[in-house]
């Protein structure tokens, strides 16, 4: 058996993963073996005192909250979508998302002319440059 398998069989069983995750292989299997020994290698189960006796109307009473917030919620979202389906196809939206539209076109535009004036520069730059060494010679 492996020592991860090992570690989970000693859990199971019972015993706390901290004083498990100490120990080395040898001491994993002697301490399974122990276990197996004593008959103490089954799962441990649950005892009836871990779930608390729970009160039906409380439960009835917290099934009914939750479905109504759950219902407010759903209205929420269905209010929410709907306003935003009545202002997509409102004029004043559609107006706004062309002169977005717009605005980034234009931007576009004078980026490309700055970019082009620029590129023109260096190519001046260049044959002046040129010029320049030539008549050094």
């Amino acid at each position: 058996m492996s020592d991860e398998r090992l570690k989970q069989s000693l859990v199971k069983a019972g015993l706390p993963t901290a004083a498990i995750n100490v120990l080395d292989r040898q001491a994993l299997i002697s301490t399974w073996a122990e276990l197996v020994a004593a008959g103490r290698n089954k799962p441990v189960a649950p005892s009836p005192a871990a779930y608390p006796l729970l009160d039906p109307e409380l439960e009835k009473r917290r099934l009914d909250f939750e479905e109504r917030k759950w219902a407010e919620k759903l209205q929420i979202e269905r209010e929410e979508l709907r306003l935003q389906m009545e202002t997509y196809d409102n004029p004043a939206s559609i107006f706004k998302r062309y002169r977005t539209a717009m605005l980034y076109e234009a931007h576009f535009v004078v980026c490309h002319q700055t970019l082009q004036i620029y590129l023109h520069f260096l190519k001046m730059q260049n044959v002046y440059l040129a010029k320049l060494e030539h008549q050094r010679r």
